[in-house]
């Protein structure tokens, strides 16, 4: 019996020993899935952070860019603005010489016109007095004769 109860004894605790053995076999299974997971979890982590990273350097690039891009509309801007004001400013010069040259061509006629109306009137003048010294001669070769006769 006594034997039989030592077998026993034995079989139990090679039973507990399994037990045990199985029981940290598995705690050592779960705690190595435990840290595979933790790894997992910890590289998609690291992934997500090198993505957000990339985004963030890829929108400060694309601001950058954007910020390139409108002060180059604006130097655009600015530049067409200028062209088209010293287009202005060329085309009233032109405006202003075109008027010039037509005030000047004006004034020429005008000038012209007002030397050829004093010419004008000083013909009519001289004719006047031509005519008012034939005038005066015939009404003095009359006085003359009317003399003579007397």
């Amino acid at each position: 019996e006594d034997e039989e109860e030592d077998e026993e004894d034995e079989e139990e605790e090679e039973l507990e020993e399994e037990e045990n053995l199985e029981v940290v076999t598995m705690e050592e299974e779960n705690e190595e899935e435990e840290d595979e997971e933790d790894e997992e979890v910890s590289t998609l982590e690291d992934e997500e952070d090198e993505e957000e990273e990339d985004l963030d350097e890829e929108e400060e690039v694309e601001s950058v860019a954007l910020e390139s891009e409108d002060e180059e509309y604006f130097d655009d801007e600015v530049e067409e603005e200028e062209d088209e004001e010293d287009e202005e400013e060329q085309d009233l010069d032109e405006e202003e010489e075109v008027e010039s040259v037509a005030l000047e061509s004006e004034d020429e006629e005008y000038f012209d016109d007002g030397v050829e109306e004093e010419e004008d009137e000083e013909d009519e003048e001289e004719e006047d007095f031509d005519e008012e010294e034939e005038v005066e001669s015939v009404a003095l070769e009359s006085e003359d004769e009317e003399y003579f006769d007397d």
